[in-house]
């Protein structure tokens, strides 16, 4: 009987071995995240919502309209019908003289809100260019540190800083833009020839009907 139970115990322990364990699925990092495009009302530009203010109304409540409208970020999510517009003072002001908000919404703007709005896209302009500033202190570093690379003759570490494959590529773009204007050229070099073609050929049929015209009058002159 122990022997029994000692083989009966071996047979479990061994079915228990052999289950799998469960393992989690690796997640894909090669999927690119949904960039949400929204337009703007002004000036028709296509962007990313994060790059834009929203003006939202909020649903309706027990089957009433909601007439009051929310100012916020484009990248908050919004709770309602909503319309966006650039971040610009420019966008702000020709929404403004053309109405676009108000027909939207088929409803009067509350006053103050243009100049919410506007004050948000001044803000938001005023970021955008101490960043642009930002960015120009750090290319001009950069040319600098390159530079003295250079001067210094260090160039085992501008090749481990990858400074060759820049300029590979940079010279890759320069011939793609190139063989692309030589293509525009050509194309518009074949599109003249080709309307100047159609303007002879056209002029020809016009010259020859005039001439079959002018037989067929002669003829019944004649008769």
């Amino acid at each position: 009987m122990e022997e029994n139970n000692n083989t009966q115990n071996n047979t479990e322990n061994s079915t228990q071995e052999k289950k799998p364990k469960r393992t989690r699925k690796a997640k894909n990092n090669s999927v690119p995240k949904i960039i949400n495009i929204r337009r703007c009302i002004a000036c028709g530009a296509h962007r990313p919502k994060t790059e834009m203010l929203a003006i939202v109304r909020p649903p309706r409540k027990n089957g009433v309209k909601c007439m009051e409208l929310k100012i916020q970020d484009g990248a908050l999510p919004k709770i309602g019908r909503g319309t966006y517009v650039c971040k610009s003072v420019a966008c702000v002001l020709k929404a403004k003289k053309y109405k676009r908000f108000e027909r939207s919404f088929t409803q009067p703007m509350a006053p103050g809100t243009y100049e919410q709005l506007e004050e948000m896209a001044r803000e938001s302009e005023q970021k955008y260019e101490a960043v642009r500033a930002e960015i120009a202190k750090l290319n001009n570093n950069v040319e600098l540190f390159i530079n003295k690379l250079v001067e210094e003759g260090k160039f085992e570490e501008l090749d481990r800083l990858g400074y060759y494959q820049y300029l590979a590529s940079k010279e890759r773009a320069k011939i793609k833009a190139r063989q692309a204007e030589e293509a525009r050229a050509e194309m518009l070099e074949f599109s003249k020839k080709y309307y100047a073609m159609l303007e002879r050929e056209s002029k020809k049929s016009k010259n020859n009907n005039s001439e079959s015209n002018s037989e067929q009058n002669t003829e019944q002159v004649k008769e």
